[in-house]
């Protein structure tokens, strides 16, 4: 019986089989062999399909228990997993007065500045003037680049 572990497993698991899988893979789709926009969708489908799972608090207490159950670091099929922890400081609770007058003006330049921002997005492309300052100010520059968008239904 196939189970969605065996399914995964067919996958390139090891550093170098990763490397090795992904050459061939960007190969097959430049040289034609493969359709580009199947790869994109199954590529797509496979990251959702892995955030999906990795996001899963369940599976993450799980995986954090059997990692710490084995001296917080595993090594095997070419990896090593290890557990470590994170700080996140909430700085809002040592109710510091000088901290909260820094985070208050930062967050009034921010909405000041995307303002402004927007303001900078409607000129039109020959410039204007600032009527207070006399200033021209132009139109900013900007890039642009294809978007691939995949949506399951």
């Amino acid at each position: 019986m196939e189970t969605a572990i065996s399914t995964l497993s067919q996958l390139p698991l090891t550093k170098e089989q990763q490397k090795s899988f992904s050459q061939k893979l960007t190969e097959e789709i430049i040289s034609g062999e493969v359709d580009p926009i199947k790869a994109e969708i199954l590529l797509k489908s496979l990251e959702e399909t892995i955030k999906s799972v990795r996001g899963n608090i369940e599976i993450k207490r799980i995986v954090v228990d059997e990692v710490e159950r084995n001296g917080n670091k595993v090594e095997m099929y070419g990896a090593e997993v290890s557990v470590s922890s994170r700080k996140t400081y909430m700085f809002e609770s040592s109710e510091d007065s000088e901290w909260e007058q820094l985070d208050s003006q930062i967050k009034s330049l921010t909405e000041r500045k995307k303002a402004r921002e927007t303001f900078l997005k409607a000129i039109p492309g020959t410039g204007t003037v600032d009527p207070n300052t006399g200033e021209i100010i132009n139109a900013p520059t900007y890039t642009a680049a294809p978007v691939i968008t995949v949506k399951f239904k």
